[in-house]
């Protein structure tokens, strides 16, 4: 099965543009647990950029959790 999952992201808007890559790579710790590793690099401009790096970087983490939890009903 694949290790390693890369994605790459854009998109425009009257506030704004953003474009963003990320890669996930999940590795065994031994049976039946394994763990994912994240890491990823994001780009705004235009209005929406004017929201301050605190806001946008606590809205990412928001994210990142939504995504966590989702997974974890599904397992």
């Amino acid at each position: 099965p694949p290790k390693t999952c890369s994605i790459k992201v854009s998109g425009a808007g009257t506030l704004g543009h953003g474009s963003g890559t990320a890669r996930f790579e999940i590795t065994s710790e031994g049976p039946g647990v394994s763990k994912l590793t994240y890491q990823g690099v994001g780009e705004i401009g235009g209005l929406v950029a004017g929201g301050g790096q605190r806001i946008l970087g606590g809205g990412s983490k928001n994210l990142v959790g939504k995504i966590f939890t989702t997974l974890r009903k599904g397992f």
